[in-house]
């Protein structure tokens, strides 16, 4: 069972720790996902670099 953290108990100094804590392991998941499920597999590599340019052409509005 995950205990879970009161962060209204928590200090600025606690709470900053713990947040940057909680960034850095959430990073570390989804490189550890990008590098062994994403990259390992041509086929979802090709999707994810398709989805990667189609939401950038939307987003800064070019045509090319």
């Amino acid at each position: 069972m995950v205990c879970k953290k009161d962060i209204s108990l928590m200090s600025a100094d606690e709470l900053s720790a713990y947040v940057e804590k909680v960034r850095a392991k959430r990073r570390e998941r989804a490189k550890h996902y990008y590098d062994n499920v994403i990259k390992n597999d041509p086929e979802k590599y090709a999707k994810f670099l398709n989805k990667c340019k189609k939401a950038n052409k939307t987003y800064y509005h070019k045509d090319e």
